[in-house]
């Protein structure tokens, strides 16, 4: 009787591939998903910058993922020098990690944005309304002075994807897939992980 080798074991490409932009989508209503907080990477000039952003809207049709931030953040400067993005999620429930290649586009005091911020709460507001710029050093004096309507600097940065790599890392046989954008359609291909 013949046996399989485990190191040659064919992945389920189409299933992978849904299950994971399923999961992309959940965790955008379901606040304890481990998808719902991924790390984002952009340039920067001393090489890559990364942050924890919080998953805002996903379109599995459109590519898209969305996110919000202050418009006077680092990451807004450099998706304006170089729109790549670069997402990494990881499941460590699962062992699943997956990492998306995307561009970026800044939306910022537009139809877009106008909708989303009559939905953000009074309270969120307020991480848009500091008198002092993400990142500078903190002034004792001016973080206590906000605007609670501070739409100007409440920036959508939407994000295509143009490829996937997902990655299992937890068992005995770690397994990898890839998936790229051909302007029609995905194109999967499992990888050597």
């Amino acid at each position: 009787m013949a046996r399989t080798d485990p190191l040659i074991e064919p992945l389920h490409l189409s299933r992978i591939f849904e299950k994971t932009w399923a999961d992309l989508s959940a965790c955008v209503s379901q606040t304890d998903h481990p998808f719902r907080t991924p790390v984002l990477a952009t340039s920067c000039p001393y090489g890559v910058d990364q942050r924890t952003v919080v998953l805002r809207r996903v379109s599995q049709a459109g590519r898209e993922l969305d996110f919000h931030t202050d418009g006077r953040s680092a990451k807004v400067d450099q998706l304006r020098q170089s729109a790549n993005a670069s997402w990494l999620f990881y499941n460590c429930n699962t062992g699943i990690q997956v990492r998306l290649a995307s561009t970026a586009r800044l939306h910022q005091c537009d139809e877009e944005t106008l909708g989303l911020w009559a939905n953000v709460p009074a309270h969120s507001r307020l991480n848009y309304g500091g008198h002092q710029t993400p990142g500078a050093i903190w002034q004792p004096q001016a973080a206590t002075q906000t605007t609670p309507d501070s739409y100007e600097h409440f920036i959508l940065v939407r994000c295509t994807v143009h490829q996937m790599d997902w990655l299992r890392i937890r068992g005995k046989l770690q397994q990898r897939a890839r998936f790229i954008w051909n302007n029609t359609g995905w194109q999967g291909t499992q990888i050597v992980p």
